[in-house]
């Protein structure tokens, strides 16, 4: 959710788990379709360490500093 700029471009970042980057430039307001939006990413193939840890870092991209209020993971769980 963005909520702090009210136009898309001006937080922009990179997002990595588990030392992989999976977002190049996430502008968040652009996706989720304005501020104060929820928006949902999936990303297939990530697995916890041997802790049990799912590593998330977040990187300055291309403007302004990285920013998130929320993160929330859950395993894909398949249907019969």
């Amino acid at each position: 959710m963005e909520a702090t700029f009210k136009e898309a471009g001006r937080r922009r970042f990179d997002v990595y788990l588990n030392d992989t980057k999976v977002l190049t430039d996430l502008d968040v307001y652009s996706e989720a379709g304005g501020d104060h939006r929820v928006l949902v990413k999936v990303f297939k193939g990530i697995s916890p360490d041997k802790e049990g840890n799912i590593n998330a870092r977040l990187a300055t991209g291309s403007s302004d500093q990285p920013e998130i209020r929320g993160i929330e993971i859950l395993p894909i769980v398949s249907h019969p």
